[in-house]
């Protein structure tokens, strides 16, 4: 009788178990659990836990052989040459990253929600924070501002297309600076990313001009 190898895990509750007769197989069933279950929270997470992806559908190795990458939209792959041991230390990261990725903004109000009140402070025209100046906004009109003009870091991640490794490595080198930190949760003003990611673009295509 063929060995068969078993995979088991539990994900909000649900425990999921595979039977099959190759690592391989787990590991592409394990993808297309989570892509099928949410393809969005699937491709923040992959950025956020730092799982090694490509961009090309097959691993070309030295000797001419080839294995399929596991496509997850567009020109992302997961990559999936390795061995069981670190297929393992990918489940762990991933799953690891999925129940983080449910991080929201908590903003401190008051116990009567109507009389709520959001106090940030807001740059000025020329981009620079005013101390002392801040925003005093309704429920409403505080919602809509922070959808549109604040990201939290799963979301800074997926704009400025690195992991979180580099983006936690370019906020202690000073090179992006969030908006505020509630706990462990860091905010960012929507215009400095996308000021950073047009400064990536440039030094990417001055660098690496192999990549466009």
């Amino acid at each position: 009788m063929k060995k068969t190898h078993e995979f088991e895990m539990t994900i909000n509750g649900e425990t999921i178990k595979w039977q099959e007769k190759s690592h391989a197989q787990i590991f592409r069933n394990f993808w297309t659990y989570f892509m099928e279950k949410d393809l969005q929270k699937t491709i923040h997470t992959i950025k956020l836990a730092g799982i090694r992806t490509s961009d090309k559908e097959y691993f070309v190795a030295k000797n001419g052989g080839k294995k399929k990458n596991i496509h997850v939209k567009d020109d992302l792959w997961v990559y999936t040459h390795m061995n069981p041991e670190a297929m393992e230390r990918v489940y762990k990261k991933f799953i690891n990253g999925w129940e983080k990725n449910h991080e929201t903004m908590e903003i401190k109000t008051s116990n009567d929600e109507s009389n709520q009140e959001f106090e940030l402070e807001v740059p000025t025209k020329n981009d620079e924070i005013v101390s002392g100046d801040s925003l005093l906004l309704k429920n409403k009109e505080k919602r809509q501002f922070i959808q549109d003009e604040v990201l939290t870091t799963p979301e800074a991640i997926e704009l400025l297309e690195i992991s979180r490794a580099r983006l936690s490595k370019m906020i202690k080198d000073g090179k992006i600076t969030p908006a505020k930190k509630l706990g462990c949760v860091s905010l960012f003003w929507k215009g400095d990313v996308i000021d950073k990611k047009k400064e990536l673009v440039k030094l990417r295509k001055q660098y690496r001009p192999f990549e466009n």
